[in-house]
C-alpha cells in the first residue's frame, strides 16, 4: 500500500511538472502567431546573434511595417529596421552569415555536413541588417508550421526576397553527381586551409562547377574516387582561361601568418584563383 501511495504521488508530481513546463515562456516559440495593431507576433527561439541573449531563449518577434521588434523572455529587446535588412535566409542548420565570406554562402555549412543537413527537421531563419554604420545579425529557430509564414512576412515588409540555402545545397548535390566524370587529380604537398575545411597533404580529385561571371566552386575529394557524400573541402574560385595549355595540375600556395592557403591551381586549359 505504501509503495502504491508513493507511486501515485510521483505520478501527480510528474503531471504537475509537465503542465508547468508546457506553460513555460521558454516554449513560447511553439505557440501560434497572432495579429496586433503593431503587426504580426511570431513566437520562436533565439539561437545566435549579436546580442547578449542565451541560446534557446523564447522570443516574441513582432513584424511591423517599418520595424521588426524582438522581445525575448529573458534579456533586453532589440529592433531591426525593415529598411536596413540586407539579407534573409532559411536553413536547416545554424550558421553565422557575417562570420563567413559572402561568396561562399552555399558552401558555408562545411562540406561534410551538407548532405546530412538535408535530413534535419529544424528550421532556422537568418536576418542580416545594417544599422549605425555596422552590420548586425540574428538567427531564429522557428516552428515547423510557422517558418514559411514568417519568411513571407519578412519579405513583405523588407522587400528582400529570402533565399532557401537548404534547397540550393540540394541542387549542388545533384550537379556534383553529374559532374564526377570531369575530375582532375591534384597533389598537395602541405596542409592547407580552405573556406570550409582543412586539407592534409596527399592526393585529391578536384571537381569544378562553373558559374557565370568567370566564377566557380572547387570541390575536393580525397584519394582517387569521387563520392559526393564525402567532400573533403570546397572553395569559391575565379576562373581564367589559358591560351597556352598547362601541363598537369600545378598548385601554388600563399602564406597568411601561420596558415597556408591555395593561391591558385593551374589546370590544362584554365587557372583557378582561390578567393
Amino acid at each position: 500500500m505504501k509503495t502504491t501511495a508513493r507511486k501515485s504521488r510521483l505520478v501527480r508530481c510528474l503531471a504537475i511538472w509537465l503542465a508547468a513546463s508546457l506553460l513555460s515562456p521558454s516554449l513560447a516559440w511553439s505557440q501560434k502567431p497572432s495579429s496586433t495593431s503593431e503587426g504580426t507576433v511570431w513566437p520562436m527561439k533565439y539561437e545566435v546573434g549579436d546580442f547578449s541573449i542565451k541560446q534557446g531563449t523564447g522570443m516574441q518577434v513582432t513584424v511591423g511595417s517599418a520595424t521588426i521588434v524582438c522581445q525575448p523572455d529573458e534579456g533586453r529587446a532589440f529592433a531591426i529596421p525593415a529598411a536596413g535588412v540586407k539579407e534573409i535566409t532559411y536553413d536547416v542548420k545554424i550558421r553565422r552569415r557575417l562570420a563567413e565570406a559572402a561568396a561562399v554562402a552555399i558552401l558555408s555549412l562545411g562540406a561534410t555536413a551538407v548532405f546530412a543537413a538535408l535530413k534535419t527537421k529544424k528550421h532556422f531563419v537568418n536576418v542580416v541588417w545594417s544599422e549605425g554604420g555596422s552590420e548586425k545579425e540574428v538567427v531564429f529557430k522557428v516552428g515547423k508550421g510557422e517558418y514559411a509564414g514568417f519568411l513571407a512576412d519578412l519579405q513583405r515588409v523588407t522587400g528582400k526576397e529570402w533565399k532557401d540555402l537548404a534547397r540550393e545545397r540540394e541542387m549542388v548535390q545533384q550537379e556534383l553527381k553529374t559532374s564526377t566524370g570531369r575530375k582532375t587529380p591534384v597533389q598537395l604537398d602541405r596542409r592547407v586551409q580552405l573556406t570550409d575545411g582543412v586539407l592534409q597533404p596527399g592526393r585529391y580529385q578536384l571537381v569544378l562547377l562553373e558559374r557565370p561571371a568567370n566564377r566557380g566552386e572547387a570541390y575536393f575529394f580525397a584519394g582517387d574516387d569521387v563520392n559526393v557524400k564525402k567532400i573533403a573541402a570546397s572553395a569559391v574560385v575565379e576562373i581564367h582561361l589559358e591560351t597556352t595549355p598547362n601541363v598537369g595540375a600545378q598548385v601554388e600556395y600563399r602564406e597568411e601568418g601561420a596558415v597556408t592557403r591555395i593561391a591558385q591551381i593551374r589546370l590544362r586549359d584554365k587557372t583557378l584563383r582561390f578567393l
